[in-house]
């Protein structure tokens, strides 16, 4: 089981490191079947993020967690909504902070 912290020097690694992490940890995702569907996995996602922003190493906008018990492995497909679930979520959240304030 891999230490959920993982000792990362910064209160926000980037997500190159998270994912690095990941790999080394818990093997890479392609190695395992997508908790959704059971097709091969092709990713880890984030099932809890912690992180928005943008990574150097990436283009666009990401989310994610320090904690590597926070992934879950996922094909494309699947990867795909639970990324739009989340960010529902977020929404819906921001919304009702707005609406209880």
């Amino acid at each position: 089981m891999p230490n959920p912290k993982h000792g990362f020097h910064s209160d926000r690694p980037s997500y190159s490191s998270v994912h690095w992490a990941l790999t080394r940890n818990r093997g890479p995702a392609y190695l395992q079947k997508c908790e959704r569907c059971g097709a091969p996995a092709e990713d880890w996602s984030c099932t809890l993020p912690t992180i928005w922003g943008r990574d150097a190493s990436r283009a666009r906008s990401a989310s994610w967690s320090t904690n590597l018990l926070d992934y879950i492995p996922l094909c494309t497909c699947c990867h795909g909504t639970q990324n739009r679930e989340v960010e529902m979520q977020v929404i819906v959240d921001e919304v009702m902070e707005y609406m209880l304030s």
